[in-house]
């Protein structure tokens, strides 16, 4: 249990559910049920960052003195509980004012926020417009010490942002999905990969590993099935493009979870986003 005999708690959530792409939701949704599986009462606190937001708000809530998407406020639920977890979104300082009054109206409480991955300043160094959000960040991450009771990480380091960490797994729910059975051989070696695609997810290198298997004179078949779409989506296609690999790596786009479930027959190793994520200055 991360908070020892804590037992009533909040996930803090930057979105409605539903709002999001669907990994992320499910992730959460998982985390929520793995607590409530360790016997602790824990509730979704959400915010709304609505996709459909206009562009103006898209473009004003990089800046860092502004509260608009998600607006961070207190509430009076914070008072009554005895920890709340977080899923870090990029914060500015009406998010530090807001973590300061919980602090405030419950001295006791245990603050654990979630850096899904780390370091991340490479994910926002693509695009020029991504640079406030950048700054906007490394404005408050000296303020999380006095903050925060612990990062939660998948990675492997002590402490991040002068604030100890907590280690944790990126989990599979298991109950969610039935046992595949034995699928028909076809000679080949089937990999999926499910999953909202950003440069940090690292399936870029899945696709060089393959080039460089054909390059070296590997003999063995192997497709690579995409399914789910994302900014880095069309990056992929043009690295299968370049190295020539469109008989042996297929994208799907989107699909419903009946549909996957198909795909998952089909295959025989199933792919997720690669943890930690490399630093790539």
């Amino acid at each position: 249990m991360i908070v020892g005999q804590m037992k009533k708690g909040l996930y803090i959530v930057d979105h409605k559910i539903g709002d999001s792409d669907g990994g992320v939701d499910r992730k959460v949704l998982s985390q929520v049920k793995a607590f409530r599986d360790s016997g602790l009462d824990i509730k979704l606190s959400e915010y709304d960052y609505t996709q459909d937001a206009s562009v103006a708000k898209k473009i004003w809530h990089r800046l860092p003195f502004t509260n608009v998407l998600p607006k961070w406020e207190y509430r009076d639920e914070f008072a009554k509980v005895d920890f709340i977890y977080i899923r870090k979104t990029f914060n500015g300082l009406s998010f530090i004012k807001m973590l300061r009054q919980i602090r405030l109206n419950n001295p006791q409480i245990k603050i654990v926020m979630e850096i899904p991955t780390y370091p991340y300043d490479s994910e926002l160094r693509g695009k020029i417009i991504d640079y406030p959000l950048l700054w906007k960040d490394k404005l408050v991450r000296n303020k999380y010490k006095n903050l925060l009771n612990f990062i939660a990480t998948v990675g492997n380091e002590q402490e991040i942002f002068d604030v100890k960490t907590l280690k944790i797994f990126n989990g599979f729910d298991f109950d969610a999905y039935p046992i595949r059975g034995m699928r028909k051989k076809d000679g080949a070696i089937n990999l999926i990969c499910v999953a909202y695609f950003y440069s940090f997810c690292g399936y870029d290198r899945l696709i060089e590993g393959l080039y460089r298997y054909k390059q070296n004179g590997g003999t063995k078949k192997v497709v690579i099935h995409f399914v789910g779409d994302g900014p880095s989506l069309n990056d992929y296609k043009v690295l299968v493009d370049k190295y020539k690999l469109r008989d042996d790596i297929i994208f799907y786009g989107k699909k419903t979870k009946q549909e996957i479930e198909r795909l998952y027959d089909k295959c025989d190793i199933g792919g997720r986003r690669l943890y930690p994520a490399p630093s790539r200055k």
